[in-house]
C-alpha cells in the first residue's frame, strides 16, 4: 500500500498531447523554455510541446529517423540530442 501524501504536495497534471502511438519510449523536459520533447518510434518523429498548452505541438524531426528511442536536452546550450 502506498503511503498517504498530504494534499499540499499534490502536483496538478496537464495533458500536453493526445495521440494513438504505442511506441513513445523517451521524454525530456527543457525547464528553461517550458517545453517537453519526446521520441515516437512508431511514426519515426521527434515532437516538442509547451508544458502548459493544450495540444500545441510541433514535429521537429520527421525525416531520416529509424525508430528513435532516446532523447536528452541541454537547455543552457539549446541542444537536443537523440538516438
Amino acid at each position: 500500500m502506498a503511503p498517504h501524501v498530504p494534499y499540499e504536495y499534490y502536483v496538478p497534471l496537464y495533458v500536453v498531447y493526445t495521440g494513438i502511438s504505442t511506441q513513445v519510449y523517451s521524454m525530456a523536459v527543457d525547464w528553461l523554455s517550458g517545453s517537453i520533447y519526446w521520441t515516437d518510434a512508431l511514426y519515426n518523429w521527434i515532437t516538442v510541446a509547451r508544458l502548459y498548452a493544450d495540444n500545441v505541438f510541433n514535429h521537429i524531426v520527421t525525416t531520416e529517423l529509424d525508430r528513435p528511442v532516446g532523447i536528452a536536452v541541454y537547455p543552457q546550450n539549446g541542444c537536443v540530442c537523440y538516438r
